[in-house]
């Protein structure tokens, strides 16, 4: 059974439940960081009760997931087969969602407590695996396997550089910019 058909077969009330804590999750976390994120939280600001927070994510990781799953409903760029138009249109969706989403100063905490929480290292994991795929087959298309995955992290660690470590913005020339560099 398709993703699309079990969630065809969830009762709307529960899809409603479901995106309105993504929703109210999603912008708990950027605007105010990991730790407000909290059952308690998400059900006052959601209109919900703890007791219907608990019961689809009883573990504080499950919510987390959740408001993650929110910046994940965020577009990639539409491959068109051109590298270079690919891997500015796909960076600059990176950009975007690091900078003016905020999630560049979420990113970097998760990294940090990711450490020393097997949890949130998991989170991290597939965070890190849905946002450098479109990359990674774009290059793969036209790079071996190793020199792509190279190109993949030279280019997304440059973009959260830009954005979690520096005030400089990151322009649309920095961005082509790099995609020259890493292509060349």
């Amino acid at each position: 059974m398709s993703i699309e058909t079990a969630e065809a077969r969830v009762d709307p009330r529960v899809r409603r439940t479901r995106r309105d804590v993504r929703r109210v999750a999603g912008e708990l976390l950027r605007a105010e960081g990991l730790d407000a994120v909290t059952h308690s939280r998400v059900a006052a600001e959601a209109g919900y009760s703890r007791a219907t927070m608990y019961t689809h994510w009883p573990r504080p990781i499950d919510l987390l997931s959740e408001a993650f799953r929110h910046f994940g409903s965020t577009p990639h760029h539409e491959r068109t087969g051109d590298l270079r138009a690919d891997l500015i249109g796909e960076l600059t969706v990176l950009r975007s969602v690091l900078v003016d989403e905020g999630l560049g100063r979420v990113l970097s905490t998760v990294a940090e407590r990711a450490v020393s929480n097997p949890e949130l290292a998991g989170l991290r994991d597939l965070m890190v695996a849905e946002g450098t795929r479109i990359l990674d087959a774009a290059l793969i298309d036209h790079m071996a396997p190793d020199r792509a995955r190279t190109a993949t992290t030279l280019a997304i660690g440059s973009i959260f550089y830009l954005a979690t470590m520096t005030d400089d913005p990151i322009s649309d020339q920095t961005i082509a910019g790099l995609v020259d560099q890493i292509t060349a």
